[in-house]
């Protein structure tokens, strides 16, 4: 329903006026931009392993490992989501001021050597487990930010779409559905429940070395 009453932007009316829409963007997408799509998955790791492990694996954690009251978990990770929208309400004002790299670069730093001492602090009960899941959360929505623009940015025009819900959907689905089984097979084997951290830890490294070498359009206009 939102979508139809919702007009397009500019760039896509005057592409389809003058008929430069792709015929088969699938095609187009894979043929001449897949090194795109890898280099934004690559990008996305922070997001996509962060994500699924603060927000939807951490429940677990807090219930199952650190015996936390459910009702009280799910308490906690929902003022922990008021953080994070206030970050990314915040971030995304300022990235669109200074650019998309040194946010995503400072969120991607900052959960690298930070999420394993807030992990750690998951540990010291209610208040200490409290304000790192929000410090967690704050820091994730520092990266999630500028994700969408930056996104857009990097797709030209005609496979835009195509390119953002595959590229997306592949990083969601391989890296950010499998990390809570690898988070906990990762506590098992090391039996060290901070050991998570250290997943994406290495992820968010990957993904700031990465973003070092992407051009950064936020002052261009992109069609």
């Amino acid at each position: 329903m939102m979508r139809r009453v919702v007009n397009e932007p500019e760039q896509f009316r005057i592409a389809k006026e003058h008929h430069k829409e792709e015929s088969s963007p699938l095609l187009e997408l894979f043929r001449h931009h897949s090194k795109t799509i890898g280099y934004v998955i690559t990008i996305e790791l922070t997001l996509s392993i962060g994500f699924y492990l603060i927000v939807t694996f951490i429940n677990n954690f807090l219930t199952a490992l650190l015996n936390f009251d459910m009702a009280l978990s799910l308490i906690m990770t929902t003022i922990s989501m008021v953080a994070m929208g206030v970050s990314i309400l915040c971030f995304g004002w300022i990235s669109d001021k200074v650019g998309r790299k040194p946010v995503l670069i400072t969120g991607a730093l900052t959960l690298t050597f930070f999420a394993y001492p807030l992990f750690l602090s998951l540990e010291g009960g209610f208040m200490h487990a409290l304000l790192a899941q929000i410090a967690l959360s704050f820091i994730m929505g520092v990266f999630f930010a500028p994700i969408p623009a930056t996104l857009v940015e990097l797709f030209p025009l005609t496979v835009r779409y195509s390119g953002l819900s595959i590229a997306h959907s592949i990083s969601m689905a391989v890296f950010g559905g499998t990390a809570p089984f690898i988070a906990t097979g990762l506590i098992h084997l090391t039996n060290n429940n901070a050991a998570p951290a250290l997943y994406l830890g290495i992820a968010s490294l990957i993904s700031a070395i990465a973003i070092l070498f992407m051009k950064d359009r936020y002052k261009e206009k992109v069609v």
